[in-house]
C-alpha cells in the first residue's frame, strides 16, 4: 500500500474544521430516521485490520526547497473487541530525505481501552533508535510553524458561539520504552550520542511519573554500554543512573529524585548547547512570560552522589563532589540548597578516564618543612638560603602538579536565594563543619573561564535585552566552624588564613565581617595573629566626620570609612624568613585579579568620589622579630651559667 500525501491536505482539513464550527453554531436537531449517521469507530463492536508494507510520503516545501517525509510500516494490526483497541506496529521508520533524521522501531504496541473509571491508554516498544540533525530539526521546525498558525485558526472555538462544556474524561497513560538511542548531530557537525537504557511515563487521575535508567550523553569515543557512576570517561557530558520525576496534577508540586548523576560542562557542551538555543529560540518569550502571572508552585529535589566536571580548554578540570543533595523552592526566584560531604578537586587531564574513587581518597595536603634546625652547618647568605628553599619546592611541587589537589571540603553547607522585594535580593551561606578553601591562579582561571563560557551560552540576544532595574543584593555568611583558606602563590610560596567562626554581612555598600581570631601563615610560620576582629564598611561615620570637620581644607565633610579594629595584633617575623617576598607575590596576586576580570583605577578628577577613609584600632600592638636559634641556645647558656 503507498499514499502520497502535499501539502494541500491540510486544505480539505481546515474545511472539514470549519464545516464543523458550522455545524456547531447551528441549532440542535434530532436525526431523521432515514438519514444516515455518520461513520465512527466507537459504534463498532469488533474490527480488525491488518495490512503489510504501508508506505506514506509526505511533500513539503519551505521557500524554495522542498523535501519528503517519509513513513514506512513493514506490518499493521488493528483489533477492537467490546471497547477494547489493540495495535500492533512491526517496523515502524519515519525519516527524512537526506537520512539524517530519522526514527526506527521494530515493535511498538498500542492498547486503549475504555473503563468506567476513564480512559486507558498504554504504549509499549521494545527499542528505538533515532537519528537527529540540528540543521534538519530547524528546517521542519520552519515548516510547521508556517502550518500551524492555519491549525490553530481552524480548531479555535468561535468567540461569538457558546460550546457546552463538557466533563473530562479521568485519562490514564502508560508508556514503557525497553531502549532508546539517539545519534545527535549539530550545526558544526559535531556528533554525540544519546541512550536510555529504560523509559517509562505514567498518568493517573492526581500524578504523573517520568522515569529514566542509565540516562547518556557523550561523545561517538565514548562507550556507554558499560559507564558507571564511578569511572568517568572525557567526553562523557551527561550521565544520570536512575532518575524519578513526579508531578502533582492537583496542586502542581513536582518532586524529582535523581541517583548517581554527572555532568561534564566543556567548551564543546557549551558550544552545542548555543547552537540548539538559537535553534529553538522563539520571539517574545519573555513578553508572554511577563504578561502571564506565576502560578504558585512547589518543587523539591533529592539527589544521592552527584559530580560535576568542569573543562578549560580540555586540559584543566575541576570537579565538584558531593553525597546527597536536596533543594526546594516554592517560587521561580527563590530556593534553598542544602549539600553533604562535599569535595573540590583541581587536576590536569592526563588519560582517557578518571576514577572517582580514587578522587574521594584525596586529602588534605600539607607541605613539608623546608627549615633544616637540625642540620650541623647553617647558611649566612640570605640569597642561597632562599635558592635552597626554592630547590627543595621545586622538587616536591613538580612531583605534585600532575595529581590531583583538595580545593575545597565541607560536610555540610545550606545556600538560600530568595527574593525579599523586586528590587532586593538576600543570598545566604552556612555550614556546620569545619569549611577549607584553596586558591590558585589556575583554578581561578578555571573557574573564571567556566562562568565565562557559562554567561555567554545563556546570555540573551542583545535585541531581546531591556534595560533591568538595578537590583540591590545582601550577601551573608553564618558558620559557628573553623574556615581555612589557602592561597598557592607563585614562585612555590603559600599563605593560609585561619578563623575559627565567622559573621559576614553586606548590604546597600554596607560591610561586616567578626571573627575571634585571625592566623595568616607563610610558608608555615604564623606571621600575623589577631584577636577579636572586626572589618567594618560604612557610608559615613561620626567620628570620622568630626574628623574631617577639623580640618579646614576639607570640603566634604562626611566620606564612606573603612575600620580595622582587633583588641590584639601580632606580628611575628622569623629568623631568616623574607617576608617581603610571599608579600610581592600576594600583591601581584591582586594585580593580576584585576588584569584578569579587566578591572581599571578609574581617574581621580574633579567631582569624582573620594576614596574611601580607613581607620586603623589595635588595643594591644606587638612586632616579635626572632633571632637565630643557635644564637638562643647561647643566650640561654649563658643566663643558665649565671644562674649558677
Amino acid at each position: 500500500m503507498f499514499i502520497n500525501l502535499g501539502p494541500g491536505v491540510f486544505d480539505d482539513v481546515f474545511e472539514s474544521l470549519w464545516a464543523s464550527k458550522e455545524d456547531e453554531r447551528a441549532p440542535e436537531m434530532a436525526v431523521a430516521p432515514n438519514e444516515k449517521q455518520r461513520f465512527s469507530i466507537d459504534h463498532r463492536s469488533d474490527l480488525c485490520i491488518e495490512t503489510n508494507n504501508c508506505l506514506v510520503k509526505y511533500r513539503s516545501s519551505v521557500g524554495e526547497e522542498s523535501r519528503i517525509l517519509t513513513l514506512s510500516l513493514r506490518g499493521l494490526s488493528i483489533m477492537k473487541d467490546s471497547g477494547k483497541t489493540h495495535t500492533r506496529i512491526v517496523g515502524l521508520t519515519i525519516e527524512d530525505q537526506r537520512q539524517r533524521l530519522a526514527l526506527r522501531t521494530s515493535l511498538l504496541v498500542l492498547c486503549h481501552e475504555k473503563r468506567e473509571d476513564g480512559v486507558g491508554i498504554q504504549m509499549t516498544s521494545d527499542s528505538v533508535q533515532t537519528s537527529l540533525s540540528i540543521q534538519d530539526v530547524a528546517w521542519w521546525k520552519m515548516h510547521v510553524d508556517s502550518v500551524f498558525p492555519q491549525i490553530t485558526k481552524a480548531i479555535r472555538p468561535s468567540k461569538k458561539t457558546t460550546v457546552p462544556s463538557r466533563s473530562r474524561v479521568p485519562l490514564s497513560l502508560s508508556v514503557e520504552v525497553a531502549s532508546i538511542f539517539c545519534d545527535l548531530v549539530d550545526a558544526d557537525a559535531f556528533q554525540s550520542t544519546l541512550s536510555v537504557q529504560f523509559f517509562t511515563i505514567t498518568k493517573g487521575d492526581r500524578f504523573l511519573e517520568v522515569g529514566v535508567d542509565c540516562f547518556c550523553i557523550a561523545a561517538p569515543s565514548v562507550g556507554t554500554v558499560d559507564a558507571t557512576f564511578e569511572r568517568h570517561q572525557w567526553g562523557h557530558s551527561v550521565y544520570v543512573g536512575a532518575a524519578l520525576l513526579q508531578r502533582n496534577l492537583v496542586n502542581s508540586d513536582v518532586l524529582v529524585g535523581i541517583d548517581d548523576c554527572k555532568i561534564e560542562w566543556s567548551d564543546n557542551l557549551a558550544n552545542q548547547v548555543s547552537k540548539l538555543l538559537s535553534v529553538f529560540a522563539t520571539k517574545n518569550v519573555r513578553e508572554t512570560r511577563s504578561s502571564v502571572p506565576e502560578p504558585p508552585f512547589n518543587v523539591k529535589l533529592q539527589m544521592k552522589r552527584a559530580a560535576l566536571f568542569s573543562l578549560a580548554k580540555e586540559t584543566s578540570y575541576i570537579v565538584f563532589l558531593c553525597d546527597e543533595l536536596a533543594a526546594e523552592s516554592t517560587s521561580p526566584r527563590d530556593v534553598v540548597v542544602s549539600a553533604q560531604k562535599i569535595r573540590l578537586i583541581s587536576g590536569v587531564i592526563c588519560d582517557r578516564s578518571v576514577s572517582l574513587l580514587d578522587l574521594y581518597g584525596i586529602e588534605k595536603y600539607v607541605p613539608e618543612s623546608v627549615e633544616d634546625v637540625d642540620q650541623a652547618y647553617r647558611c649566612w647568605n640570605q640569597s642561597e638560603n632562599d635558592a635552597r628553599k626554592n630547590r627543595k619546592r621545586t622538587a616536591f611541587n613538580e612531583k605534585r602538579a600532575r595529581q590531583p589537589q583538595l580545593c575545597g571540603e565541607t560536610t555540610i553547607l545550606c545556600v538560600s536565594f530568595e527574593h525579599l522585594t523586586p528590587t532586593v535580593r538576600n543570598l545566604t551561606f552556612s555550614s556546620g563543619t569545619q569549611l577549607y578553601l584553596v586558591w590558585s591562579p589556575l583554578l581561578h582561571r578555571v573557574l573564571y573561564h567556566m562562568i565565562k563560557v557559562a554567561r555567554s551560552t545563556f546570555a540573551q540576544p542583545a535585541t531581546d535585552r531591556k534595560p533591568s532595574e538595578s537590583k540591590e543584593l545582601q550577601f551573608r555568611m553564618l558558620t559557628n566552624h573553623p574556615i581555612e583558606l589557602v592561597m598557592e602563590l607563585p614562585r612555590h610560596h603559600r599563605m593560609v588564613w585561619t578563623i575559627p567562626s565567622l559573621t559576614f554581612d553586606y548590604s546597600s555598600g554596607r560591610l561586616t565581617a567578626v571573627s575571634p581570631n585571625l592566623v595568616i601563615n607563610m610558608d608555615g610560620f604564623d606571621i600575623v595573629t589577631a584577636i577579636d576582629v572586626c572589618i567594618t564598611r560604612r557610608v559615613s561615620d561620626t567620628q570620622m566626620d568630626s574628623f574631617r570637620r577639623g580640618f579646614d581644607n576639607c570640603v566634604t565633610l562626611a566620606n564612606k570609612v573603612w575600620t580595622w579594629s582587633a583588641a590584639s595584633f601580632i606580628f611575628h617575623l622569623p629568623f631568616e624568613f623574607n617576608f617581603a617576598q610571599v608579600f610581592d607575590e600576594f600583591i601581584n596576586c591582586i594585580k593580576w585579579i584585576k588584569l584578569v576580570h579587566g578591572l581599571k583605577k578609574e581617574p581621580f578628577t574633579q567631582g569624582a568620589p573620594l576614596p574611601a577613609d580607613f581607620r586603623l584600632v589595635f588595643k594591644e600592638a606587638r612586632i616579635e622579630l626572632e633571632d637565630d636559634y643557635f644564637e638562643n641556645l647561647l643566650q640561654m647558656s649563658h643566663e643558665l651559667k649565671e644562674d649558677e
